[in-house]
């Protein structure tokens, strides 16, 4: 007789269905084979790093409804090594952004349908892209902005969750015409909103424009040069 065999209820029922035990719950889970039912596991998914909130207020509220759909922020830990600076001291280390997580479950009789990240409660990858249920990844899409007058292009959504957006480029492919940095925060979390925070002197959503919002009114701009030499020659 096979060893153990006789000696406990399951010992017997695991020899003879071994292929099927290994293959319980789909291997995402564990399997009560008293009730016959699985208990899924729960996966931990990086969403990447979390913006800071300036506001207090905002911040407590953003915290609690990220808790709300299973998100949780890490506290970004102590960063780098420190670093030797010129005139002989040590520069203490970066402390890198907290960085966000998600718990996502395992669903299903079997634990074979997963749950896709999300930013947005009971919508699938923030509502920017498609979930892949048997592996629980976004495919995330690309949504048509106007950058530039009339030009519409295609800015994609990226990320775990598609929560992040990439910045509108110029037509040589410079990111915020290299005239601005691309925003990566506020959005859903701390997700990008792929808004380009524009230098000073430009707008637009590329900050491919110039910004003469305040140009001529200044000491020796155009006003001063224009009203001498007009009214200089008619009265002479």
């Amino acid at each position: 007789p096979p060893p153990g065999g006789g000696g406990g209820g399951g010992e017997p029922m695991l020899e003879s269905n071994e292929m099927s035990v290994s293959q319980s719950c789909s291997g995402h889970g564990s399997c009560d084979s008293v009730r016959g039912r699985c208990s899924c596991d729960t996966v931990v998914v990086d969403l990447g790093p979390a913006a800071p909130l300036s506001d207090p207020e905002e911040a407590a509220s953003q915290m609690e409804r990220l808790r709300s759909i299973g998100v949780f922020v890490s506290d970004g830990g102590a960063g780098g090594s420190a670093n030797a600076t010129g005139d002989g001291g040590i520069r203490p280390p970066a402390r890198p952004l907290p960085r966000r997580f998600q718990r996502v479950p395992w669903l299903g009789e079997a634990c074979d349908t997963r749950r896709c990240p999300s930013l947005l409660a009971d919508v699938p990858c923030s509502g920017h892209g498609t979930c892949n249920v048997a592996t629980g990844a976004c495919t995330c899409s690309a949504d048509k902005a106007t950058v530039g007058g009339a030009r519409a292009v295609s800015l994609p959504w990226y990320g775990a969750a598609c929560d992040r957006r990439a910045c509108p480029r110029d037509e040589f492919g410079a990111i915020c015409s290299g005239r601005g940095r691309c925003a990566e925060g506020g959005d859903r979390g701390g997700g990008g909103d792929g808004e380009c925070v524009c230098a000073a002197g430009f707008k637009g959503p590329a900050c491919g424009l110039e910004d003469d919002g305040g140009a001529g009114h200044g000491p020796g701009g155009g006003d001063g040069s224009g009203d001498g030499s007009g009214d200089g020659s008619g009265d002479g």
